[in-house]
């Protein structure tokens, strides 16, 4: 089967997509924004990639040709969920939209042929799973220009009363059975080397990205390669879903005095929105990794011990190729939208600020610790 699946979401939405393909197998094309649709394909997740915001994905929404083409409505009817949706309860086309395409492209409205590109792009594809476009009528739009035999489009948020991750509720849209606890996505070699030279800010304790090394003075005499590395992200999409900088540092602090070395990753969130002066204190007495790539990331998350973050794009990353994660959830909801692993603890207050480090240490300690052995 060849499978066209696009997602424009961010960082986070993408990776938990990436397990549904996972689970779709075939010949997989993904369609993503930014550097997502790589980053998937170097994880194995897709053979092709391409990138949304470089095609013309407006040609969906164009109205005048849909009204004129004879697009029903009544084809991309809103999917009905509800908590009682489950796997048993739901029919076997649940979410799916039946292709209109007749090998033509849509007429404009004085009846000549429209001129689209986005059928060049597109074209090849057996079968469209997307999770843009989801309404009528530009999901007939989308399914027609893409040529499909069969198309199906999901939601990208389970309803709040649905008792399942959003990757079971895919799942079970679809028919198909999907693993909560996935294996690992190997991380290409290079991308791991990649990490391993970048140049990182160093702070007073002087660690540096290049060497993972940083003074400890209750193992001062050890090989700094010898001992783990800790990736500590204080971002997220939302400052209401950020546990307290001051608590991050005082759990670097904490795992530096254990003998870890710590390195601290700021994304381009944090670097857009978050004032100018915690910026400069974290980059004063820290370790900063600035905004890497996302094959960097993944390399340096590949070479890490563990990786300590909230709810955000680089903790479903950092599970997802096995890093041992610990994720920290507040207003979101850990159900739905948890990082999915084989090595994840989720610690969950509606206050993020009642969250303590040494909470998240002993929760560092034991994963850490289950991973080893």
């Amino acid at each position: 089967m060849t499978l066209l699946a696009i997602h424009p979401g961010a960082l986070g939405d993408v990776i938990l997509f990436g397990h549904l393909l996972t689970a779709l197998g075939g010949a997989r094309t993904l369609i993503a924004g930014g550097e997502k649709a790589a980053l998937l394909v170097g994880l194995g997740r897709a053979e092709r990639p391409l990138p949304f915001d470089a095609l013309p994905m407006h040609e969906v929404f164009d109205t005048d040709v849909q009204r004129d083409a004879g697009v029903s409505p009544a084809l991309c009817a809103p999917l009905n969920l509800s908590s009682e949706n489950t796997r048993a309860s739901l029919p076997p086309d649940a979410g799916r939209m039946p292709a209109r395409y007749s090998g033509e492209t849509p007429a404009s409205r004085d009846g000549s042929p429209a001129q689209y590109r986005l059928p060049q792009y597109l074209a090849g594809h057996e079968r469209l799973v997307s999770c843009f476009a989801t309404d009528a009528p530009a999901a007939t739009m989308l399914t027609a220009l893409a040529g499909v035999e069969a198309a199906s489009f999901l939601p990208v948020r389970p309803p709040a009363d649905f008792q399942g991750h959003l990757l079971q509720l895919w799942a079970d849209l679809l028919g198909i059975d999907a693993d909560l606890h996935p294996a690992p996505w190997p991380v290409p070699a290079a991308w791991q080397r990649d990490a391993g030279i970048l140049p990182a800010l160093c702070g007073p304790l002087g660690v540096s990205l290049e060497n993972k090394q940083s003074p400890s003075p209750s193992d001062a005499g050890e090989a700094p390669a010898s001992r783990p590395l800790a990736v500590i992200h204080p971002g997220s999409g939302g400052r209401a879903k950020c546990w307290p900088t001051d608590r991050f540092a005082a759990l670097s602090h904490s795992l530096e005095r254990a003998g870890m070395r710590v390195a601290w990753m700021l994304g381009p969130v944090e670097l857009d929105t978050w004032p100018a002066d915690i910026l400069e204190t974290i980059r004063r007495r820290h370790a900063v990794f600035d905004n890497p790539s996302l094959p960097q990331l993944a390399g340096l998350l590949a070479r890490a011990s563990v990786f300590i973050g909230n709810d955000s794009g680089p903790a479903h990353l950092a599970a997802a190729i096995g890093t041992p994660t610990v994720a920290l959830f507040g207003p979101s909801n850990p159900t739905h939208f948890r990082p999915l692993g084989q090595a994840v603890r989720v610690i969950v207050e509606s206050w993020l600020e009642n969250i303590q480090p040494d909470e998240v240490a002993e929760a560092i300690r034991e994963i850490t610790q289950n991973d080893a052995g």
